[in-house]
């Protein structure tokens, strides 16, 4: 079952805060920021080719960020990048608020432990539905959920 991420509001003005400025500033060439190019590539369209690239990779992690629990894996989409654990060896989840980077776009997120000490943060929408379907994955009798 696939799960998208809680999407924060002030991460939502942001991101398509700097999305719009992008996009703004590609198409009318307001010439608000320093482009250090080489002068071969200093023309309106390779500006607007970074200023796009920029745009769309912001996009992509925006429109793209969940969480898949499938019956071996929980697959953590990111943008273009995706990372894929085993379920059985996440060893516990813990509430987390942080607003450091990870594959989550709210600071309201679930930290897993999983393998040799490793751990990932995800920020699901339904954080009831995400947990009571990783508990039935889960083949160890231990609840994954710890509220110490």
């Amino acid at each position: 079952m696939y799960f998208p991420s809680k999407k924060d509001s002030w991460l939502a003005m942001i991101l398509w805060g700097v999305v719009l400025v992008c996009l703004i500033d590609g198409i009318f060439n307001f010439q608000w920021g320093v482009y250090m190019l080489p002068s071969p590539l200093d023309g309106y369209f390779m500006k607007l080719a970074v200023l796009l690239i920029i745009s769309g990779s912001l996009l992509w992690v925006w429109f793209r960020t969940g969480y898949k629990i499938g019956e071996q894996w929980l697959i953590v989409h990111f943008g273009p990048i995706k990372k894929k654990i085993p379920i059985e060896e996440i060893g516990k989840v813990f509430p987390s608020k942080d607003p450091f980077i990870a594959p989550a776009l709210s600071v309201n997120r679930l930290e897993i432990h999983y393998g040799n000490g490793r751990y990932v943060k995800v920020s699901p929408k339904d954080k009831g539905l995400f947990l009571k379907q990783l508990r039935e994955k889960l083949t160890r009798k231990e609840s994954p959920y710890d509220h110490s």
